[in-house]
């Protein structure tokens, strides 16, 4: 409704995305990762059987490593 609107975005000095944030006193940022590190960029989940919210369990990890995408199984313990 446009009273939740008004309420809980457009008077709200965060969210309101039509007014100027006050910009943190920051002179750089730096973005910093590791190279040729393996590194988790996907997972496959396959149903469990059991009620939510165990109703999913992961069964395969997918790595990158030097731009190459590695599967490995994965086993719960």
């Amino acid at each position: 409704t446009l009273y939740h609107l008004n309420k809980f975005y457009l008077e709200d000095p965060i969210l309101n995305p039509l007014t100027l944030w006050k910009r943190p006193p920051l002179k750089n940022i730096f973005c910093i990762y590791g190279i040729d590190l393996k590194t988790e960029v996907g997972y496959h989940y396959a149903p469990s059987g059991k009620p939510y919210p165990d109703n999913w369990i992961i069964t395969d990890v997918i790595y990158e490593t030097g731009g190459v995408l590695q599967s490995r199984r994965y086993r719960e313990t």
